[in-house]
């Protein structure tokens, strides 16, 4: 198995499953039933909160990339201390229910539809210049923590966000199926390549 340090994923790919994401996400804001849903035996989050919080986490790491590459000497050295990190950034799926999302992550009790949207217009206009950086997020050494996997490369934050929001992506699947609604997103969006 190779190290935190020599761990390489294919960034194009990564920021095209990102790419292929933002529609899907922006269009259960759109429709007020789909976007209400909620199934208690899936998640405590209906949909709302589930694609609001992919909205908060989008924003915060991309500000985090960007920080990165603004001082790329940050967290120079620094890895993965979890030992699920790397695993979890190769298989390209975190498993549901082990860990839960610090409080500054979490959505507000009724995301209003217009708000979520807005946050998430704003993230993907954040990740659309991140995605014509490749080669300087390749080059960057600086890290910054996740608050239990340890630090991540600018790099391997790409991947984890690619595999975040396809995480997520499953459980509104699920959602939506538990409650018969139709799904309104092709399942690619919930694979990471």
């Amino acid at each position: 198995m190779a190290t935190a340090a020599t761990m390489v994923w294919d960034l194009t790919k990564n920021f095209a499953t990102i790419g292929r994401q933002w529609g899907p996400l922006l269009a259960l804001c759109d429709d007020p039933t789909l976007y209400a849903a909620r199934a208690e035996a899936v998640s405590a989050w209906g949909v709302d909160k589930q694609v609001h919080h992919v909205g908060i986490a989008m924003t915060g790491i991309g500000r985090g990339i960007e920080g990165m590459l603004a001082s790329p000497q940050q967290g120079v050295g620094l890895g993965p201390t979890h030992p699920l990190a790397i695993p979890m950034l190769e298989s390209g799926a975190l498993p549901r229910g082990v860990a839960k999302a610090p409080a500054p992550l979490h959505p507000p009790d009724a995301p209003a539809r217009d708000q979520t949207r807005a946050l998430l217009q704003s993230a993907k206009t954040c990740w659309d210049a991140l995605s014509q950086k490749g080669a300087q997020i390749e080059a960057c050494p600086a890290t910054y923590p996740h608050f239990i996997l340890g630090n991540f490369t600018s790099q391997q934050w790409v991947r984890f966000m690619a595999v975040h929001t396809a995480h997520h992506f499953k459980i509104v699947h699920d959602i939506l199926d538990a409650t018969g609604s139709k799904i309104p997103f092709d399942k690619t969006v919930e694979d990471v390549n």
